[in-house]
C-alpha cells in the first residue's frame, strides 16, 4: 500500500460549534444528571466552545448536553435542489452495498416539513405543514426517491394569502393588527417571532378550529394512501405522485376534529 503524500495542515480554525452548556448557578443538574461524568463532558464541550479544536468523545455525550446548532440543523424548511414550490421531487437513489432481491415495494415517511410562510416561522415545528416521502424498491436493486408537502386547505390558504390564516395546535396564530404589529418576517429557518397579546387576541378571539397540517402519519388504508393529524380528517395522497387528493372522511365515520391516529393497544373503531 502506498503512503499518501502529507497535506498542508490549515491554520484558518474553523467556527465553534455551539453547544449547549448549563449555568451551575441556575442548573445545578440535581439528581441523575449530578454525576463526575457529566462533569467531565462538561469540561469537553467548554473547551470546544472555546475554539480549542477539541473533538468531543462519544463519551461525552448523552448528559443533557447537545450541539444546539446540529439540533437546529433537522428543523429547516424542506427546500430539495430541483424541487418545485410544493417540494416536488424525484430521483434515483444512489445506493451503497447490495439491496436484497426479494425487497419489492413502497416505503412512505411522514412529518413537519415546512415550517412557515411567508418569511415567517411557526411557533412551533409541530405545527408545520406534512412532507411526505416516497422510496420505491422495484426488486432490481435499485431505489427510486420522490417528496411531496401535502396540500391542504391550510397549507393552500396560507400559501395564497402569505401570512398564517388558521390557529396552530402548538402555538402558532394569526397575526392581528398587522399594520400595528407587522410580522418581522426573519425567514422560516429564524427563531420563532414572539407575537405581542394584543395581536394574538385580536387574530385569534373566538377562532376555534385549527390547521390540518397533515404531517403525524401515514398509512395505506383500504386502497388508499392517507396522510394523518390527531385532531383531522385524513387527506388522500396519490400512491404513485404523492399529489394530493383531498381530504377525506372515511365513508362518513369521521369529521373534522375527530382523533384520526391510530394509537397500539386500542381497539379499531
Amino acid at each position: 500500500r502506498s503512503t499518501p503524500a502529507p497535506t498542508a495542515v490549515s491554520s484558518v480554525r474553523p467556527p465553534a460549534p455551539t453547544f449547549y452548556v448549563p449555568d451551575p448557578a441556575s442548573d445545578p443538574a440535581p439528581g441523575p444528571f449530578a454525576t463526575p461524568a457529566r462533569a467531565a463532558a462538561l469540561d469537553w464541550f467548554r473547551r470546544a466552545m472555546d475554539g480549542g479544536g477539541a473533538d468531543v468523545p462519544q463519551s461525552a455525550l448523552g448528559h443533557g448536553l447537545f450541539d444546539t446548532d446540529d439540533w437546529r440543523s433537522a428543523w429547516r424548511t424542506y427546500d430539495p435542489p430541483g424541487g418545485d414550490e410544493h417540494g416536488s421531487v424525484s430521483y434515483a437513489c444512489e445506493v451503497e452495498g447490495v439491496l436484497p432481491a426479494g425487497l419489492v415495494g413502497n416505503l412512505y415517511r411522514n412529518g413537519p416539513g415546512r415550517f412557515g410562510v411567508g418569511g415567517q416561522r411557526v411557533a412551533h415545528v409541530l405545527d408545520s405543514d406534512g412532507l411526505v416521502v416516497k422510496f420505491s424498491f422495484p426488486g432490481d436493486g435499485t431505489c427510486a426517491f420522490r417528496s411531496r408537502f401535502v396540500l391542504t386547505k391550510g397549507y393552500l390558504a396560507d400559501t395564497a394569502a402569505g401570512v398564517f390564516t388558521s390557529r396552530g395546535t402548538f402555538g402558532t396564530a394569526i397575526r392581528g393588527l398587522p399594520d400595528l404589529f407587522p410580522p418581522a418576517a426573519a425567514g422560516l429557518d429564524a427563531e420563532p417571532e414572539d407575537v405581542p397579546a394584543l395581536s394574538r387576541i385580536a387574530g385569534n378571539a373566538g377562532v376555534t378550529a385549527i390547521k390540518n397540517t397533515a404531517n403525524t402519519q401515514v398509512v395505506a388504508f383500504g386502497g388508499r394512501l392517507l396522510a394523518l393529524f390527531e385532531a383531522g380528517c385524513p387527506y388522500e395522497l396519490d400512491p404513485a405522485t404523492l399529489e394530493t387528493i383531498g381530504e377525506v372522511d372515511l365513508t362518513g365515520r369521521m369529521r373534522p376534529g375527530a382523533l384520526a391516529v391510530k394509537i397500539p393497544g386500542l381497539p379499531a373503531a
